[in-house]
């Protein structure tokens, strides 16, 4: 069994302030990227449901700048709970689940105000 944590250490899923549009954050760091190519975002809005790839572009692994990555999804809707993980891609196109499933509820936008 692989123990993703040695893989893949997923610092932060935040939302975004209720000033802003709402949005999910999800913020990782990978401790070993030799001969990853990029990671996939996957979304479902049911835990044990389908995932479906959400990043357009893979996102490009970087293992020579030591830096984290951070993966924005704006297309949320407030109050509902989005369940993430993320899968990396070797050099070969071989893909690999590296992090567990993690949820986020987006909060309501409380910009609208009710109307009287």
């Amino acid at each position: 069994m692989i123990d993703l944590s040695s893989v893949l250490a997923l610092l932060a899923l935040t939302a975004g302030t209720a000033s802003e549009t709402p949005a999910n954050t999800l913020r990782w760091s990978a401790r070993d990227e030799a001969g990853t190519f990029g990671y996939l975002i996957y979304r479902s809005d049911v835990v044990d449901g389908a995932f479906h790839r959400i990043n357009p572009r893979i996102v490009r692994a970087h293992a020579e700048s030591g830096e984290g990555y951070v993966f924005v999804d704006h297309d949320i809707k407030p109050g509902i709970t989005y369940y993430y993980r993320i899968d990396g891609v070797n050099d070969k196109g071989i893909k690999k689940r590296l992090s567990p499933v993690m949820s986020k509820t987006a909060r309501p936008d409380r910009r609208a105000s009710p109307s009287e």
